[in-house]
């Protein structure tokens, strides 16, 4: 049996970390487990994990708490961190995707949708880790200076694709009083002419029930241009089955439940934050590569 990655299960309530456990260990990922932030420093530095599932509320602190433990650990600052809710509160999961958090996922959740979404995470967290090696990058010891904070663009490039005029007027004009991004809306049905355009930093695209739809997810990943853009999809209503064929489609994230104008906004900030970061490291990797057909 293949072990895909270590996954750390923070919960204070046995049973749930149980279920958990019997989840991921048939999907052949190794896990690790805990309860609360006492002794988590040492867990993680011990473990390494990949990945990190976590009840939004712990017996003495909450996901944001472990989420700011883990960024104290030198090599581990980018490990996802996905809160696990108790019930289906968009506040809540607004507040933990305003800490830095990954992903919230509400019980009861279906299996595929928990480990689409692991799946997506784990991927970007490879791609991470292969730029560090390739970089020479390594975690940096007590006595070495800091690196370098890479901020992402105050204004980012942010185009929205949907099915209809009035859909991408709306949800451009919604995303416009969030923040300050340079926003374009463009129809699915021209999805050529879209591309012929300059490369935005996000796209984020409407899921309707059509196959289509999730082809325009595959495309958009597949195509060199646009293979290392912000894919985020949006869902009329919360069918677990169609986000996880998104997530697996190429979506960095799924929003469910249809648009949210925040919740979006914030999801975009994270993910525009975090391909600020490798576009910096797949730089450094060119810079530091020796020119085809050159003698060094």
């Amino acid at each position: 049996m293949s072990v895909q990655g270590t996954i750390l299960v923070l919960d204070g309530v046995s049973t749930n970390r149980i279920m958990l456990k019997v989840q991921l260990t048939a999907a052949w990922y190794h896990v690790v487990q805990g309860e609360k932030i006492d002794g988590l420093l040492s867990l993680v530095r011990r473990t390494q994990p990949d990945l990190v599932l976590t009840a939004q509320t712990l017996p003495d602190g909450t996901a944001a708490d472990v989420k700011k433990v883990i960024a104290t650990v030198p090599g581990l600052e980018d490990v996802p961190v996905v809160a696990i809710a108790a019930q289906n509160d968009r506040d809540a999961r607004l507040r933990a995707l305003k800490d830095g958090l990954d992903d919230v996922l509400t019980h009861p959740f279906k299996d595929a949708l928990l480990l689409a979404r692991i799946r997506s995470l784990l991927r970007a967290h490879a791609i991470r880790q292969d730029l560090q090696v390739g970089t020479g990058a390594q975690p940096i010891g007590f006595g070495e200076p800091a690196p370098a904070i890479i901020r992402p663009p105050k204004s980012a490039k942010v185009s929205v694709l949907t099915h209809a005029v009035q859909t991408g007027v709306l949800w451009q004009k919604a995303l416009s009083d969030q923040r300050q991004h340079t926003l374009s809306w463009h129809l699915q049905s021209n999805l050529q002419g879209f591309l012929s355009g300059a490369v935005p930093d996000a796209i984020v695209v409407e899921l309707g029930p059509h196959p289509s739809d999730l082809n325009i997810l595959a495309d958009l990943r597949s195509r060199g241009v646009t293979r290392n853009t912000v894919l985020i999809g949006v869902l009329k209503d919360n069918d677990a089955v169609q986000a996880s064929e998104a997530l697996d489609r190429g979506a960095d994230a799924v929003c469910l439940g249809g648009f949210c104008a925040q919740e979006i906004q914030l999801r975009l900030d994270n993910q525009i934050a975090r391909k600020a970061r490798l576009d910096h490291m797949r730089i450094s990797l060119k810079r530091g590569l020796p020119i085809p057909g050159s003698t060094r």
